[in-house]
């Protein structure tokens, strides 16, 4: 530290030339980050939504009398209540995991 005349201490202020100037890592601008929250949102109640709809019809289907069966690989293929809810699954967890 150095004096100043007046007897006070002044502290002395290294400055760094421009090449170790720490750089700016990561800059996103906020328009973009508020529309990806409001797309991964949007998916994420999509997802949500698919899974409702599916359990609906898997219930219905159910209540019809019909029953859920599963013994084959062509049984869950062809169970459009069952493909609905799995891939609205899929997309909830995605997009949850993504934000």
């Amino acid at each position: 530290m150095r004096e100043r005349p007046n007897g006070q201490h002044m502290e002395r202020m290294i400055q760094l030339p421009h090449r170790y100037a720490r750089p700016r890592l990561n800059f996103i601008s906020p328009f973009v980050k508020d529309t990806m929250f409001c797309f991964n949102f949007i998916f994420w109640l999509v997802g949500g939504a698919l899974i409702g709809i599916g359990l609906y019809a898997l219930i219905d289907q159910r209540q019809s009398g019909a029953g859920v069966r599963v013994e084959d690989l062509s049984d869950i293929l062809f169970n459009v209540g069952l493909i609905i809810a799995i891939i609205g699954a899929i997309i909830f967890f995605v997009s949850l995991l993504d934000a």
